[in-house]
């Protein structure tokens, strides 16, 4: 997940820079695989941030991405969904619902959708989220591809393979006029 030091953000009260620091140790945790350590702490960070800060503070949103992440590892999609959930809608009112931020959140929903067997829920976000990195890095790029790649592994995973070798075919070509068919992504 995103990382950020606290000698990035203006001056804090006492409190702040304490979830500051526990979202770092949480970081370096999730990095070495500890993660019911990493998540008390992101979990503790959020709680600090949600207390103190408006619903709209971009740090709030990235203690929801940490604890959600961290959720998401540990196979606890239940857990992670109303944070994706929530994450989107801050995203959204931050944004607004055609940017490019909300394109990772939307991947994460998808994915947590199709766990719990919303197939419908999830290509609506796939297909979202690919439509955002379109708009944005235009049709050919590889952000563009993993996104093509991502939908059509749903796909498979729902066994509609005429649109899964579709998205699969797409991304094979952005990655080839991208990268060249050597390149391991290819």
């Amino acid at each position: 997940f995103p990382t950020r030091r606290s000698s990035d953000l203006p001056q804090e009260s006492p409190e702040l820079k304490q979830a500051t620091t526990l979202n770092e140790e949480a970081l370096n945790l999730f990095k070495d695989g500890k993660y019911d350590d990493a998540l008390s702490r992101a979990k503790r960070a959020l709680e600090i941030r949600e207390k103190l800060l408006p619903q709209t503070d971009p740090r709030i949103a990235t203690s929801l991405n940490y604890v959600g992440d961290i959720y998401l590892v540990k196979k606890k999609y239940k857990e992670a969904r109303p944070l994706f959930e929530r994450l989107l809608q801050i995203q959204t009112e931050q944004f607004g619902p055609e940017h490019v931020n909300l394109a990772n959140t939307l991947d994460r929903l998808a994915v947590l959708y199709a766990r719990e067997g919303s197939a419908v829920k999830a290509d609506e976000m796939y297909k979202r989220a690919l439509t955002l990195r379109e708009k944005a890095f235009g049709p050919n790029d590889v952000r563009v591809a993993q996104a093509e790649y991502g939908l059509a592994q749903f796909y498979r995973g729902e066994q509609d393979f005429d649109r899964s070798a579709d998205h699969y075919k797409r991304a094979l070509l952005i990655y080839g006029r991208v990268s060249g068919i050597k390149d391991p992504e290819f």
